[in-house]
Order: structure tokens, then sequence, then C-alpha cells
């Protein structure tokens, strides 16, 4: 957080908002929505059944916000259900829209995103579990399920389809076949992806022209257990974010020939990281973890090695949190993150915040 008397007062009363938001989170006082007039607003999504919501993603078409996550007992539970929900851009009262389920099999991590057509689709990873969390009884694959719209609070859930990599190998796996597109990034009408295929050193990066069926683009090898991949462009150089689940972060460019990678390790460790340019300005948000408790944040790095230059905010947030997703429209940010428990309740939230605040603050 930005030391409070290089804020202007505007900023200062942000800061003490979300302060205020925060303790009402921690002692979990129901649902709640603050507002600080144009800077800042949260609310959170009414969870009546005490459900480990988590994993969250968000799109805006012209006149609305459409929220994918995934629900289910915890964190690591087996009977994970998609779910997608509809609000205005101004709104707080969310209607579900679409589920997307399957019987004996965990559906986890759904990245909502809208085609060319207009059509809104959701990729997701599909697995079953054995009787202990963390060893795969079928295989982890990755599916993309179109939602065709009937009315406008009617959308149908259409079969789905498989992501498919041509021509591509994936062996020396630990567990069973592994092959989860960890989420989509379009760029001059391509979708480049990274996947998490739990060989602990190496991430896949794709292309693809349909984002269905990807083609190999480029591997890359680094110390560690590597998993989530956020990806953005610097210019048409691709640069990316990589979480390393046994310590520090890394962040990768690629070099003006396309042909190797500028490496550079983070100074934190990463949860859920996600990255966007806005205004030209590279934007991370990520779990950052802590001994005092874990806190949603915001952060500014440098596109050229991926260096922290500034801690934005924080969002409120507490125990088993982060993985949030974050969509510009004119002077609007909204982002959507999680916080709760990792076996118990966890609740979906949906920040408003001022681009211009945060543009401010990056400076």
């Amino acid at each position: 957080m930005q030391n409070i008397k290089n804020l202007n007062m505007s900023k200062f009363v942000v800061f003490v908002v979300i302060i205020i938001i925060s303790i009402l989170l921690i002692f979990d006082f129901g649902i709640f929505q603050k507002k600080v007039d144009s800077d800042f607003s949260i609310v959170k999504l009414k969870n009546t059944d005490n459900l480990h919501r988590a994993f969250p993603s968000i799109v805006i078409d012209n006149t609305s916000i459409y929220i994918a996550f995934r629900e289910a007992d915890s964190h690591m539970a087996h009977n994970g259900i998609i779910k997608v929900v509809k609000t205005s851009k101004s709104g707080n009262k969310f209607e579900t829209i679409a589920k997307i389920q399957k019987n004996g099999f965990d559906l986890r991590d759904p990245k909502i995103h809208i085609n060319d057509n207009g059509e809104l689709y959701v990729l997701y990873a599909q697995t079953k579990w054995s009787s202990d969390n963390f060893t795969v009884q079928d295989e982890v694959a990755s599916y993309i399920s179109f939602l065709e719209k009937i009315s406008s609070d009617k959308f149908n859930v259409k079969p789905a389809k498989r992501v498919g990599f041509l021509g591509m190998e994936f062996s020396n796996h630990d567990r069973k076949e592994w092959i989860w597109l960890w989420d989509l990034t379009l760029h001059k009408g391509y979708y480049y992806g990274a996947t998490y295929t739990d060989k602990k050193g190496e991430v896949y990066f794709v292309k693809s022209k349909d984002g269905v069926n990807f083609n190999f683009l480029k591997k890359i090898t680094l110390p560690g257990h590597l998993s989530e991949v956020s990806i953005e462009f610097d210019k048409d150089i691709l640069v990316a974010v990589v979480r390393n689940d046994i310590g520090k972060g890394y962040f990768v460019r690629e070099t003006p020939n396309n042909s190797e990678w500028d490496i550079f390790k983070l100074p934190i460790q990463l949860g859920g990281p996600q990255l966007n340019k806005i205004n030209d300005q590279l934007i991370m948000s990520s779990r950052m973890y802590s001994s005092g408790g874990n806190q949603m944040q915001l952060y500014k790095l440098d596109f050229k090695n991926g260096a922290i230059q500034k801690y934005l905010i924080q969002l409120p947030s507490t125990g088993d949190t982060g993985y949030s997703d974050l969509k510009e429209d004119e002077d609007v940010l909204y982002m959507v993150y999680y916080s709760g428990k990792f076996n118990g309740k966890s609740d979906i939230y949906l920040a408003r915040i001022s681009k211009s605040m945060i543009l401010d603050i990056a400076l």
C-alpha cells in the first residue's frame, strides 16, 4: 500500500474504506457493499449455501458483467461445478445464467471470454480425482463450453469441446496425463496461452486462431515446480509471469528475435497471478503471502524485467484468497477475486476501481 503521506485526500479515503471493509470481511458481517465516490466500491456475491466459491473470471460487453467461478465443498473437493452469473455494470444483484457440470468429475478454474461473434465461452479444467486429493484418477484436460444466448437472461450450455494441442507430445508426467491450458490472451487476432502440465520445470506456450485447437509456440524450462502462467504483450514481445509452487515466481520475456527468453526471478511468491496492460502500464494482481495473513495485491511491474515498481493497493481479503481477473471499461477497472477458508466457505468479490486513481498511484 502506498504511504499515506504520498496520497491525496481522495486516495486517503479509499485507503480508510479498504481498511473498514477488511475488518468487516475478517469478522464476516454478512453481505456488504461500500462505495467511495467514484474511486472504489466492492460487493460480495451472496453465498447462502456456505460453499467454497473460488477462481473467478470476468468479461464485459456493452451493458453487462459476466462472472464465472467454481463452486464446491472446499478448495480441493471432488465435486466442483462452474457457475456463470450476470449483473449490470453498476448493479449489485447477480443472476445465475448458466451451470456447467459433469457427474463424477471436478471442474476447475473457469476463464470466461467473448469471441469475435459476441459469443460467451468458458475455458476450464476437468478431472477425476482418486480418494486422496492429490492423485489424478482420470486425465486433467481442458474444455471449452460455449453459452448460446436464448434471451436476455437465459443461456444454453452447448456440448463441451476438448481443447486440442496439435502435433505436441507431452511425456514423463508424474501423474496420469495432465494437459491444462491455464488461460487465454488475445493479441492481433490470435489466442495465446500456456500449459499447466505438471512437468515440474516446464511450461509450453501455445497459439491458436480459433481458440480451441492450439499449435506449439515455444517451451521454457525453469527451476522449481511451475504452474499458473499469465501472458501479456509489450508491443509484439510476449511477456509472462510464472508461478513456482515451491519458491519465488518468474518474469520471462521473449528476446527480440523470439528465439530465446530473458528470465528474471521475482522477489515474491505468486499465487494465481494475472497480468493486464492498462494505458501501457503493466499491472499484476496476485496473492501476496504473509505470515500475518494472505492478501490480494495489485502491483505495477517493469515491462522490461518484471521489477516491482509500485505496490498499488491491497484488496480486502484473508486466508485462502487470490486468483483474480481484471477487465477495464472506460475509466473503471472491474476486478473479481475470492477470499475465505481453504476447507470451508469462500466468497467471490467484485471490485470497481477508478482506472485514473490506479494510474495516478502508478506514476
